[in-house]
């Protein structure tokens, strides 16, 4: 059984029950740990660690092609940052309540015993968290949706590409319809 990015394989029932699939030997694959330490027990028990592989030698032995970063500033225009701001604050107040902590917003959504120990940490209900998570994963999906839909973002990643016409690019999207203008807007690049 090989498990790439086995880190994710602790998020809820679904991935959890990969492991009652019978296999001899286990190969599980990641470049980060579980934040929850429960949570990398968990994997840990599963797929022990056998070895670890940093950057620089995975590079050294050709595992990993040489890349370059490039963190480029994106300026949007006075209204989609009014937008963006006003997404991302009401996104933060429900955050906050999961320790600005993605997986355990994520957790509490299906975890009655999660939603209960935040309670018991804000004094609220458990129905209250439950509200909470909802609403500050609804606010996520819809900050991801404005930024995958930034027409200044697309046209900044279209100019970047034309920029570099000869380098090879990756760019990540959770959705297609990004990825798909993106390569109709530069075939002609190499």
């Amino acid at each position: 059984l090989i498990l790439d990015e086995i880190h994710s394989y602790t998020g809820g029932q679904v991935f959890s029950q990969i492991f009652e699939i019978p296999y001899t030997y286990i190969l599980g694959l990641t470049a980060q740990q579980r934040e929850d330490p429960v949570e990398q027990a968990f994997l840990i028990k599963k797929a022990p660690i056998v070895d670890r592989l940093n950057l620089k030698e995975a590079l050294e032995k050709e595992y990993v092609s040489p890349f370059t970063i490039y963190n480029v500033g994106l300026q949007l225009d006075s209204h989609s940052r009014a937008l963006y701001d006003d997404l991302h604050t009401n996104f933060m107040k429900y955050f906050s309540t999961f320790f600005f902590n993605l997986g355990t917003l994520i957790k509490a959504l299906n975890n009655e015993k999660q939603r209960k120990n935040i309670a018991k940490v804000y004094n609220i209900t458990e129905q209250q968290v439950y509200i909470r998570a909802i609403q500050g994963n609804r606010l996520l999906q819809k900050r991801k949706e404005f930024l995958y839909n930034s027409e200044e973002i697309f046209n900044n990643t279209v100019e970047l590409i034309n920029r570099y016409p000869n380098k090879k690019i990756l760019s990540f999207s959770e959705v297609t319809k990004f990825a798909d203008s993106l390569y109709d807007a530069t075939s002609h690049c190499s």
